[in-house]
């Protein structure tokens, strides 16, 4: 069976021998050249102009990709989208990706998902029409995502692993369709293992190395890290030899575990990714949010049960707990009042967090998804000079204060102890260390 070109090559890796999930590649993304595992930084023109130039600033911005994430599930959205498709409105398909011209030059990945099959909303034409916009406006192509949920429902829908994997070669086919551009497919952290199976095996009949898993705003649970052993074994088994050559891409984690808006010192909940075979960890996301019937702003004693005096005082502990930046010191999130940097570019973007206003949260909290993914690749940076100098991070991450108290059970669960080796007569068998730039010389 013909394969199609994926346009990505993966030309060397290297484990941990500690924390087995933690592997750095080589990887080339249609010309991207990266260093996994790395994390993604928000950009859109949602972002203020005077941000989004801090962020455009930023060094660490050529180690990585930008990202859009998105999940399509009102029907206001559908609806302006068909609308925006249908007229050709150039302001509409821009609004959909939350880009600009300008900003659509840069290495931006737009991983959406949405509630149900698009096709069936869009129709065939149009749908179509809408993925050469996505082809046009990204720089890596995902095949947009159908959340899957054991009961059809308003965010998600129930199908089984054949249609979804038609539904995926078409978008496939469309997509690389005169195109030069890596392409990822997707798949659902919550599917049944058979359908997780049957996925993968048709993937690697295809040939799609390049997968990304949808987490759906979900925490990073043991359970969850428990999936991605499994997962790893799959493309193990199925695609064989092939295996080195796949590339996971993993989305929408939530930040943080659940934690009350008074705690000013977080637990991490996306951190995990990168330790669990995550080669490119995308921005959080802390997934579909419905109002709950006793947290009614007409309920003048809803904040109250939550242990606050006032409307106002509850709003503004739940913006700081959202906008929480991460520290690589504890690796822990931090309210961004309870945190400097000695970097001026982070600490002037963590100022002008502070400076919006209760509307402008959700703006707020994407600069803040770009502050922490920042802190997180100089700390994935250090970890990857251990791997190649020692060979080991578990002694690195065991000296952070969260795997040292409450992550202690997260740490046992993503690592292992090495075999000590004998203190008797060395025999040279060693193999010769490696640096970060020996490693980095083969892209050259």
């Amino acid at each position: 069976m013909a394969r199609i070109e994926l346009h990505t090559g993966v030309e060397e890796s290297i484990s941990a021998e500690d924390v087995p999930g933690f592997v750095i590649k080589k990887v080339d993304l249609g010309g991207i050249r990266l260093e996994t595992p790395v994390r993604t930084l928000y950009l859109s023109k949602d972002v203020p102009v005077r941000a989004r130039r801090r962020i455009l600033d930023l060094k660490e911005r050529k180690e990585t990709l930008f990202e859009v994430n998105r999940t399509i599930y009102m029907d206001r959205s559908y609806n302006s989208i068909l609308h925006a498709v249908r007229e050709s409105d150039d302001d509409g398909i821009r609004d959909t990706f939350k880009l600009s011209e300008e900003l659509a030059n840069y290495n931006i990945a737009l991983p959406l998902s949405f509630s149900k099959f698009p096709q069936k909303v869009f129709g065939m034409e149009y749908f179509e029409r809408f993925l050469d916009y996505l082809h046009e406006y990204s720089a890596v192509l995902f095949v947009p995502h159908v959340r899957f949920a054991r009961e059809t429902g308003a965010t998600a829908v129930n199908y089984g692993a054949r249609s979804f994997v038609r539904y995926v070669d078409h978008v496939v086919e469309t997509l690389n369709e005169w195109n030069t551009k890596p392409i990822f497919v997707p798949l659902d952290v919550d599917y049944p293992a058979e359908t997780t199976k049957s996925i993968i095996a048709h993937y690697a009949e295809k040939g799609y190395t390049n997968i990304w898993v949808d987490f759906k705003g979900h925490t990073f649970t043991k359970s969850r890290s428990g999936r991605m052993r499994s997962l790893k074994r799959l493309i193990d088994d199925f695609f064989g030899e092939e295996s080195k050559n796949v590339i996971i891409y993993l989305s929408n984690i939530k930040k943080i575990q659940r934690e009350h808006p008074r705690e000013v010192k977080l637990r991490p909940s996306d951190i995990f990714g990168t330790f669990v075979y995550g080669d490119i960890v995308g921005i959080p996301w802390k997934g579909i949010v419905w109002p709950s019937k006793g947290s009614d702003p007409e309920n003048d004693d809803y904040w109250i049960k939550k242990g606050f005096s006032t409307q106002e005082e509850y709003e503004k502990a739940v913006f700081k707990r959202d906008t929480s930046l991460f520290d690589n010191d504890s690796y822990y999130y931090w309210h961004p009042d309870k945190i400097r940097f000695r970097d001026t570019n982070l600490d002037r973007l963590r100022e002008e967090i502070l400076s919006m206003k209760m509307r402008q949260k959700s703006v707020a909290e994407r600069i803040s998804h770009s502050i922490s993914n920042v802190i997180a690749l100089r700390e994935l940076s250090e970890l990857k000079r251990k791997v190649l100098s020692e060979g080991t991070i578990r002694d690195h991450l065991e000296s952070r204060e969260y795997f040292a108290t409450a992550g202690k059970k997260m740490l046992e669960s993503i690592s292992i102890r090495p075999r000590k080796r004998r203190t008797g007569k060395k025999k040279t068998t060693e193999k010769p260390k490696k640096n970060l730039f020996d490693f980095m010389d083969s892209f050259d």
